[in-house]
């Protein structure tokens, strides 16, 4: 501790900030009494919050304001001058918390000392900067981000998510988040509202006093939410240092002994967790849920499918709104269309917004979509939608960061690097308020549907990629070519993959096969050393024969190969689904070179789903409509080329095998 602070301990820039908080945090960790993550946090957030307090209560440009000498002096710890430095904080901090409490700064003056010297002239209060959260969320290891699913949601994720709210506090409208951790909706909510009651002139008191009715939260792990109400605290000069209470938000009798009724909220925003493979089990639980309940029984539920619907049982019939992330199996996975039908049926959806992958990474690679809807006044028997309003939808492509978590920057004319971060999410909110004005959507990335749409589509799917432009079945509208466009399903044998089973793969023999997966479907040569027996009863299910088409349904998705003359009878994973063409309506071979078109290729990809692995279905592929040229002379043609070229491929694969086979013998006598 009595070591000196060196001079590259300091950022060379006092605005890089998540630098110096991390410089913080590796400091404390080290250095103070204070040892776990979660107690670190909780501590710097004091300081933090006591200093913001002070910035803004004194009308300071910098709550640290160091001279050159003080600041030598603090890096030599001398005792005088951390004496003051921990005196202004701690009396600042205790100002913030009021007569009430008796919290206080555990850390120790040096403690405090170093902290306030990386903080020297750094405007925390900046109302463009939540420096508060940006400490928070940079020094949560990845057991915290992990535990119990919970993962914190992008700032640039929870600021959309309100504005499309469109939370109007002055109307006296409340808004909760019952998932709410750290608190990074309660904290947008916060500075929207404030923002917009200064707008309309309304005193600092005032303000504060609405605020302090009308944002609440609820949180299942107590130190978390703890850090929610020293953050709220901060943000309302002391005022709402108890406005998140802790329970689990499953258990209703847990939210009304809180305050938190069903049927009451006219704002929500919730990021449940859906990171993690636990299922709810607790009968007494399940039986509150709908959407547990399966044919008069009781049926395992994972925590985001109740909290979704608890989510929408807390708002107000008819008039409630719910800004909410969440995993892209429940948008779109044909196991979740159950929760689908349940959701349109309670509620009109207004926006979605598909997230970039790399918006959780580097703690999750879970695919998300931030979704706004509204709670109906009365649940639909039947999901008619005809009268619902049209549904704006976006797919921005950048977060700010890669999926390692580290800063990405946009590239100027001249494709150099800028210091300007890469993010289109402030696009979005440009492209809906336009939306909103019934303005022209001419977007890159958003685009509006009906929500008939929605109701046409047989799995009811919602995601925003589904209903991409870009998959639109007009390509061929301009082609002076006549087609007949026929689905898939109804000019071929089968589109299927064998079930998931336990493999016996045995040694290499006459009677074993090559055991391929979808990595090796489009190789030259077997580089596998699985071999699977003949006589297994699975075998029938996973050979594959001459002619059949193949595409990868997960991983990497829509890998279009096919089965050459030499693999016929050869094994193929469950991840690639065989295609078997019907030769009497249609040439397998037009049909491979089809598949392989960046037309149908986009169609593939449409049909993609799954929150972590990319998946497709063979009842997504059946679906597609295929152009079949009515000019029978071209369609021979194409086919005749795609066939020469298939056995070409073959012949390639054999001459390939054995010209290694022959070197290889010539290599084993050069050594023998």
């Amino acid at each position: 501790m009595e070591q000196l602070i060196l001079e590259n301990e300091l950022p060379s820039n006092k605005y890089d900030f998540e630098k110096t908080i991390k410089l913080i945090h590796d400091f404390l960790y080290a250095n103070s009494q204070i040892k776990t993550p979660q107690k670190i946090i909780n501590e710097l957030s004091k300081v933090l919050n006591a200093l913001i307090f002070l910035e803004i209560n004194e009308k300071k440009k910098f709550a640290i304001n160091l001279t050159a000498e003080k600041v030598r002096s603090l890096k030599k710890f001398n005792p005088v001058d951390v004496a003051k430095a921990s005196k202004v904080t701690r009396n600042a901090f205790k100002k913030l918390q009021g007569t009430k409490s008796s919290d206080v700064i555990l850390l120790s003056d040096k403690d405090i000392a170093y902290v306030t010297l990386l903080l020297n002239q750094i405007p925390l209060s900046e109302k463009e900067k939540d420096y508060l959260g940006d400490a928070l969320e940079s020094i949560r290891t990845d057991w915290v981000k992990r535990h119990g699913g919970q993962f914190f949601t992008d700032q640039k994720v929870t600021s959309l998510a309100i504005d499309l709210l469109d939370f109007a506090p002055e109307k006296g409208e409340i808004f909760a988040d019952i998932c709410c951790g750290t608190g990074g909706f309660l904290i947008a909510a916060l500075k929207y509202a404030k923002k917009r009651l200064d707008q309309k002139l309304i005193s600092s008191s005032k303000i504060v006093s609405i605020l302090e009715d009308a944002i609440f939260g609820h949180e299942i792990d107590k130190e978390v939410g703890t850090i929610a109400n020293s953050t709220l605290s901060g943000l309302s000069k002391g005022a709402m240092y108890k406005n998140v209470a802790f329970g689990d938000s499953l258990d209703l009798v847990t939210l009304r002994n809180n305050g938190l009724e069903e049927d009451t909220f006219d704002c929500l925003a919730s990021n449940p967790p859906f990171g993690v493979k636990i299922t709810i089990k607790d009968p007494h639980i399940l039986e509150n849920f709908d959407l547990a309940k399966t044919n008069y029984k009781l049926a395992p539920r994972a925590p985001d499918i109740l909290l979704l619907e608890r989510n929408i049982k807390m708002l107000k019939p008819g008039k409630g709104k719910l800004a909410i992330v969440l995993p892209y199996q429940l948008l779109s996975g044909p196991q979740a269309s159950y929760v689908r039908e349940w959701l349109l049926k309670e509620s009109q959806i207004l926006a979605v917004i598909d997230l970039p992958k790399e918006t959780f990474q580097p703690h999750t690679g879970t695919k998300t979509a931030l979704v706004i809807l509204k709670r109906r006044s009365k649940r639909l028997k039947d999901i008619s939608l005809k009268d619902d309003p049209d549904i704006f939808m976006s797919i921005p492509r950048h977060i700010g960061h890669d999926r390692r978590g580290n800063p990405v920057f946009k590239k100027n004319a001249r494709d150099q690097i800028t210091n300007e971060i890469l993010c289109d999410i402030d696009d979005v909110r440009i492209d809906y308020n336009r939306f909103l004005k019934s303005q022209d959507l001419v977007s890159d990335i958003s685009f509006s549907i009906s929500a008939s749409q929605v109701e046409n589509d047989n799995q009811l799917r919602i995601n925003a990629e589904f209903y991409s432009p870009k998959h639109s079945d007009n390509y061929f509208e301009q082609n002076e070519i006549e087609f007949d466009f026929i689905q898939l399903k109804e000019i071929v044998k089968e589109i299927s993959f064998p079930g998931r089973f336990k493999r016996n793969f045995v040694k290499k023999s006459s009677e074993s096969v090559p055991f391929l997966g979808g990595a090796n479907i489009t190789q030259f040569t077997i580089n596998t050393e699985k071999w699977f027996p003949k006589e297994d009863s699975k075998y029938e299910q996973l050979k594959v024969e001459k002619g059949w088409i193949l595409i990868t349904r997960s991983g990497t998705t829509g890998i279009v190969s096919s089965v050459p003359n030499n693999w016929s009878g050869f094994a193929i994973s469950e991840h690639v689904i065989r295609v078997i063409p019907n030769e009497k309506k249609i040439s397998g071979a037009y049909l491979l070179a089809f598949l392989k078109t960046d037309y149908a290729q986009k169609k593939i990809k449409k049909g993609v789903f799954g929150s972590v692995i990319d998946e497709i279905t063979p009842e997504h592929l059946s679906e597609i409509l295929v152009p079949i040229p009515k000019d029978k002379v071209l369609m021979k043609k194409i086919s005749e080329k795609m066939e020469k070229a298939e056995n070409l491929r073959s012949e390639a694969m054999i001459q390939f095998e054995a010209g290694i086979l022959e070197v290889d013998s010539l290599i084993s006598r050069a050594f023998s």
